[in-house]
């Protein structure tokens, strides 16, 4: 199954907390579920952002203490479901492409090694739950 990593604020306002946009630099081509890992790398000022972020939506969701993040491995997956050159949601960063996503389902936390852009995760590994 696909993967991306994506830093642990913005993974878990994409799981927990409604958002439904990624902001990319790149298209891709891919469309359907993916599994959202939560990276290793932690910016504070992700935290401040996904914060204000929540605020804006109107979200109810109420982000953890930036050192209770999971880190480190998958917290959930998300459907892709299309690519925009810009969009009205309140997560949309001009500039960017909007990786328009859908259906988060949350999972237990398990630890695996990240990596840069698209990454396989042998199916085994991935819960039954979460499969395509």
């Amino acid at each position: 199954m696909k993967a991306l990593s994506i830093r642990p604020a913005w993974a878990w306002t994409i799981i927990h907390g409604g958002k439904d946009v990624e902001n990319r630099l790149t298209r891709t081509r891919f469309r359907g579920r993916f599994l959202v890992h939560a990276s290793l790398t932690r910016r504070p000022s992700d935290y401040e952002k996904a914060t204000r972020a929540l605020c804006s939506a109107g979200e109810r969701a109420i982000l953890p203490q930036e050192d209770e993040f999971a880190v480190g491995g998958f917290i959930g997956s998300v459907e892709l479901a299309d690519v925009l050159e810009q969009c009205e949601s309140v997560w949309y960063a001009p500039g960017c492409y909007a990786w328009v996503l859908r259906n988060p389902r949350p999972m237990e936390f398990f630890p695996y090694r990240g990596r840069r852009s698209w990454f396989h995760v042998p199916d085994e590994l991935v819960p039954t739950s979460h499969r395509i």
